[in-house]
């Protein structure tokens, strides 16, 4: 049945995450499509001034070649387009993509059109790497004039040489022979060229895309990387957000209890825990076993009759101390009557006490090694209970108070229970915790790397943690490919761990806090009633 649940639960999310996925891919991919479009103008428009202010052209025609095209204009060279090689220094670098280059206007000669290509940019981390420091502080922003060379780590540097003579940095006192307080044309390049670099087209509302932005949204996490902005979209995340975090945590915690109540069924069935005990809640069979504690027939109960037939008593609350010596136990029997209600014959005890029973929890067969502390566990667990009830003092309930007495035994020992197995489950989950946000992290890391960001470890756990959590501040997010699939499958596992020590922590909390208001409740009461009775 929880099973069940479960999947329905997991059908109804799946409705919502792909529906959202897919009126996000529907309206937003056409509005990143046009600013696809912005962008790559934008950028083609740096390119084109940083080529014609730094002079990163070439005209072939003045290198004695011919061609209708750049690449057909240096195909004849001995190094394969675009690296070849001219007569003498510097070698030029001549842009790979610029294959469709054809005429530029402002090169030509009485109305003759010469065909001009555009020369390689270096990128900013190239041109950064030739900068040192002036020990005459003359120029802080001074380049290294014999690291500026075109080559394949650096093409056409050596355009990036010159220096601007109306333009020079103020500083010390000092005559500067080699011209060094000039500012070099590498450094207002390296302005240029970082603009350039940050006008990067971003594709995010792709299938993958919407898809992790629907589930990041319906699972709490969001990121926040980025948002939509189509009315349509934000009206499907309106609408289905709430309903989807509601489902997602009824699916967690449903997930939770499988996985959870699967454990627990393995390691019984390898004997490596106890079944649950049973706790009976009906009256009749409460009724016959506090009758057979009465051995006296006066229809009250003494603490001694009640220690004499603890073992009923503590069957019925799901303490195990064993079998008497000569006790015949029977199996217990559930039979339904013709009404279809199930018959008194369950949780039945047909204990005889021997005739040499001397009144006390012991000379027992122990049925397992907790026996011993089993035997201390009831005797303190009556006792105490028969003190609660006996708010007059007279030493004997009666058998309405003895039912009270019970019922309290009952519902004590059921928070007792589920108290233990919520510890047994949140233990388990913590331990489960560790290993997955390991395994999380170090794949993480791994498959980021394959696509080439290179996080550290902290990074790594950093990223686990802040999403588990579903704090989601969204300066890390998972690269499209082998590491989003890989997130999908630890971000559920872990959130499912998250959810169920949340919630057994919860029930551990409420049931501790519901055993110690009963047995404040029944003190007090104790007390009050000794007050009247004196």
């Amino acid at each position: 049945r929880t099973l069940m649940r479960f999947v329905y639960a997991l059908a109804v999310f799946g409705v919502l995450l792909v529906g959202s996925a897919y009126v996000l891919w529907i309206y937003e991919r056409p509005i990143e499509e046009r600013a696809h479009l912005a962008v790559t103008a934008e950028r083609m428009r740096w390119e084109r001034i940083i080529a014609r202010l730094f002079r990163f052209v070439a005209v072939p025609a003045d290198e004695g070649l011919v061609g209708t095209d750049c690449a057909t204009a240096y195909a004849d060279h001995a190094t394969i387009f675009p690296e070849f090689d001219l007569p003498t220094p510097p070698e030029l670098w001549v842009l790979e993509t610029d294959n469709v280059t054809t005429c530029d206007g402002a090169s030509s000669d009485v109305g003759a059109c010469r065909l001009t290509c555009v020369l390689k940019q270096p990128t900013s981390e190239q041109v950064q790497a030739c900068r040192v420091d002036d020990p005459d502080d003359f120029n802080p922003a001074l380049f290294d004039e014999t690291c500026l060379t075109s080559s394949a780590s650096c093409p056409n540097c050596h355009l990036l040489v010159k220096k601007l003579d109306d333009l020079q940095f103020s500083g010390p006192v000092g005559e500067d022979a080699a011209g060094k307080r000039k500012i070099q044309a590498a450094e207002i390049y390296q302005m240029y060229h970082t603009q350039l670099e940050q006008i990067e087209p971003a594709t995010h509302w792709d299938r993958s895309g919407s898809l992790f932005f629907a589930f990041t949204v319906l699972t709490a996490v969001g990121y926040g990387s980025y948002a939509p902005v189509a009315f349509e979209s934000k009206l499907a995340i309106t609408v289905a957000t709430i309903p989807g975090i509601v489902i997602f945590a009824y699916a967690l915690g449903l997930f939770a209890g499988i996985v959870m109540n699967t454990v627990t069924y393995l390691k019984i069935e390898f004997g490596l825990a106890r079944r649950r005990p049973r706790v009976s809640r009906r009256a009749r069979v409460w009724a016959r076993a506090l009758q057979k504690c009465d051995v006296d027939g006066d229809g009250e109960l003494t603490l001694d009759e009640l220690i004499r037939g603890a073992d009923d008593i503590c069957r019925l609350v799901g303490i195990d101390v064993g079998a008497r010596k000569g006790e015949n136990k029977k199996k217990t029997k559930t039979t339904k009557n013709k009404k279809g209600g199930i018959s008194d014959e369950d949780d039945t005890v047909d204990a005889e006490a021997s005739d040499d029973d001397d009144g006390t929890i012991g000379s027992r067969k122990p049925s397992n090694a907790l026996s011993h502390r089993a035997d201390a566990e009831a005797r303190s667990f009556i006792r105490a209970a028969f003190e609660d009830a006996d708010v007059d003092n007279s030493g004997s309930l009666t058998m309405m108070e003895s039912m009270a007495m019970v019922s309290d035994l009952v519902r004590v020992r059921e928070t007792q229970l589920q108290e233990a197995q919520s510890r047994d489950q949140l233990r388990a989950a913590l331990f489960c915790i560790v290993p997955v946000v390991a395994a999380a992290a170090f794949g993480f890391r791994f498959f980021e790397k394959v696509a080439g960001n290179d996080f550290g470890v902290l990074d790594a756990f950093y990223f686990v943690i802040v999403s588990l959590t579903t704090v989601g501040l969204g300066d890390i997010v998972p690269s499209e490919g082998y590491s989003m699939i890989y997130w999908y499958i630890w971000m559920t596992i872990g959130l499912g761990l998250i959810a169920l020590i949340l919630s057994t922590a919860g029930v551990i909390l409420a049931n501790t806090s519901e055993r110690v208001a009963l047995t404040a409740t029944k003190r007090k009461k104790k007390g009050g009633g000794g007050k009247t009775a004196r």
